[in-house]
């Protein structure tokens, strides 16, 4: 069994304002009585079930989740790992906008809803796994809802549902959300009747994209349709789930780096292993866009990251926060990858690619012990230096 929430949801885009109640199955992920949940600061919080003793709230965000608090629950007892505990939590607010921090994923406006864990608007602790659910979204009946999962209009409501086992529940709507483009499993969606040329670009895009990712790297990580959402946004960039990418813009390049997500992902996000996660899907995106648009573009797009690598603090145990955690994640890592790929030779090198996501690899020092199985030790060891320097 996986944790599952059971949420209803009330929207008021107008007036910035949301009210939910949820009933979560959460699979202990450890033994003991406590447990901290992340939720929206700007929401008032009362959380109940047959095993609570008390909560609090603390002011300590998560670090992709800067608007956040965190909610201390402490149970009347121990509970073993993997149990399951019954927890409720009803909670209400008006949410600021824009949010404080300027990240623009996350708002409640008449002209766009965007709603995920990066707010977050529902209770979530990433060291608790994937999880299952249920959310009925009542909202004026002028929305179009979509989200990561199945979106279904009901008679009064939209229910969004994912049986699969996902890390986050993102829900889009608006009142001029529209299908643009795309057919036979890959559907784009955007809320401005500008888009709906781009809209089935993308489309395209991401058929071929997909298509190439298969071949080179095996469908180990592809599933079953994709949906993509154009958000009418000025900030904010893109970012993936399994099956679901939302985006800002046209970029055909971080539109490519998100659909390379449905490869790599896995590898920890709050630490400085997430470069495994970023910088295989920006090289990958480099890669692909080196078929699509030549030789030329291919160096073109390196010698920019070299260029930005310069003065570059080390990889290896960079806080994910770090001013330069960006930089040192798309640039340097892709660029640490090129030379891997230079130094492996091409076969070698999609035979490791494949291995990391065959054996579903999330560490560095796992990725460190295959290059020494296929390249042996020197190799293995000249890779850590480059991680380190």
């Amino acid at each position: 069994m996986f944790t599952n929430y059971n949420i209803t949801v009330h929207l008021d885009p107008g007036r910035h304002q949301l009210a939910a109640q949820v009933e979560l199955k959460l699979k202990m992920p450890h033994a003991g009585r406590e447990l901290e949940f992340y939720l929206h600061r700007d929401l008032h919080v009362v959380i109940d079930g047959d095993k609570v003793e008390k909560f609090r709230r603390h002011d300590q965000p998560f670090v992709f989740a800067p608007d956040s608090a965190t909610w201390q629950v402490e149970l009347a007892q121990d509970v073993a790992a993997g149990e399951v505990v019954e927890l409720c939590f009803d909670y209400t607010g008006t949410l600021p906008q824009p949010f404080p921090q300027g990240w623009e994923t996350n708002r409640l406006t008449p002209q766009w809803v965007e709603l995920g864990m990066y707010g977050p608007w529902f209770p979530w602790n990433n060291q608790y796994g994937a999880f299952t659910y249920q959310v009925k979204i009542y909202i004026d009946e002028g929305y179009t809802v979509v989200g990561l999962g199945s979106t279904q209009r009901q008679t009064d409501h939209w229910l969004l549902t994912s049986s699969r086992p996902v890390e986050d529940i993102v829900l889009t709507a608006a009142e001029g959300l529209t299908q643009a483009g795309g057919e036979a499993g890959i559907y784009v969606f955007c809320a401005r009747q500008e888009d709906s040329q781009g809209a089935r670009q993308l489309a395209d895009d991401a058929r071929w994209t997909l298509d190439y990712f298969s071949r080179w790297l095996g469908r180990r990580r592809v599933r079953a349709g994709l949906t993509v959402v154009m958000a009418p946004r000025d900030k904010g960039g893109g970012y993936a789930r399994p099956g679901f990418v939302v985006m800002q813009g046209l970029d055909r390049k971080n539109f490519i780096h998100e659909l390379a997500h449905l490869w790599w992902t896995g590898a920890s996000v709050d630490s400085w292993e997430d470069w495994l996660n970023e910088a295989f899907a920006e090289y990958s995106a480099v890669r692909a866009l080196k078929e699509l648009e030549g030789r030329e573009a291919f160096e073109r797009y390196l010698d920019n990251k070299r260029a930005h690598t310069q003065g570059l603090p080390p990889i290896r145990n960079l806080p994910r926060d770090h001013k330069d955690a960006w930089l040192v994640l798309y640039h340097k890592g892709a660029v640490i990858l090129h030379q891997l790929q230079q130094a492996l030779g091409e076969e070698a090198f999609t035979g490791l690619l494949r291995r990391c996501l065959r054996e579903e690899v999330d560490t560095t020092d796992g990725l460190i012990a295959l290059i020494s199985d296929i390249a042996g030790e020197g190799q293995a060891r000249e890779f850590a230096n480059w991680l380190d320097n």
